[in-house]
């Protein structure tokens, strides 16, 4: 990747020179997603073992079933990715995702059946 030498004049997408309003806003705009980004890792029986971001919280809805709340609710709906913690063969399902929540599943990869096991996920953008 090349560096940058400074001072350094930037470009806008048409290879017009960017104003400083313009960088500034192009910077800003890859803040947003790391501002909003929660995460965290869960127990079986859904207490919060690492809070993380904090802006969340966990219900267990169910045999290996877990609803994740954001707080406060985000204006567009986040990527979500869950990764069991825990015993081998056993597989995290982001199911659903919104502005408000998120639901994963654990279940054993080679019965088929839902599992109570700790998990973490990462939640970014929205």
């Amino acid at each position: 990747m090349p560096g940058i030498t400074l001072p350094h004049t930037f470009h806008d997408g048409v290879g017009e020179q960017a104003s400083g309003v313009q960088v500034m806003d192009n910077l800003n705009a890859l803040k947003t997603p790391l501002e909003r980004t929660a995460w965290g890792a869960v127990n079986a029986a859904a207490a919060i073992e690492r809070a993380g971001s904090g802006d969340w919280t966990v219900a267990k809805t169910g045999t290996g079933q877990y609803e994740l709340k954001w707080s406060p609710e985000r204006a567009a709906i986040p990527t979500v990715a869950a990764n069991c913690n825990a015993a081998t063969y056993i597989f995290a399902n982001v199911v659903t995702v919104s502005k408000t929540a998120a639901t994963i599943s654990l279940f054993n990869s080679t019965t088929g059946a839902a599992v109570d096991t700790q998990f973490s996920f990462i939640a970014m953008g929205g």
